[in-house]
């Protein structure tokens, strides 16, 4: 078992989860921290990029065949991981305004956007987390 994360936040990963998977979710985590204080905009930023890296937890523990033609992290996870298609359109349907936001395009996020994301985000991991077999470390 693997721990991440520090005090209240922390779950324990079972033993045969990649470890890059571990790693992907702790960052998630983290990122989704930082998004709770941020700004709109940051916190749109942080949030979708909390749900990459819970697709690439995914995806690290789902070890398969790469195409070529995967060229964005949604439709890998589509192709990879069907189980998890809607949280990859739910996503995807984001990542205009997200790219938008880190080119500095955006004129303003709305902070309800911004929070629906985080939520998003937030649920995905759980859910992944939970998926995973990963518990809360209570001690």
């Amino acid at each position: 078992m693997a721990r991440i994360g520090n005090g209240r936040g922390a779950v324990v990963a079972p033993s045969g989860l990649s470890p890059q998977a571990v790693t992907f979710l702790g960052r998630a985590s983290s990122l989704l921290s930082q998004a709770r204080v941020a700004a709109p905009a940051d916190r749109l930023d942080l949030s979708y990029q909390a749900a990459l890296r819970v697709a690439g937890a995914v995806l690290a523990a789902n070890p398969g065949r790469r195409r070529k033609e995967d060229h964005s992290a949604w439709a890998r996870v589509r192709r990879h991981a069907p189980e998890y298609s809607g949280w990859a359109a739910r996503f995807e349907a984001f990542s205009r305004q997200w790219e938008d936001v880190r080119l500095g395009l955006a004129r303003g996020v709305d902070e309800l956007e911004a929070r629906r994301v985080q939520a998003m985000a937030a649920d995905f991991l759980a859910e992944v987390e939970a998926d995973f077999g990963m518990l809360s470390d209570v001690a």
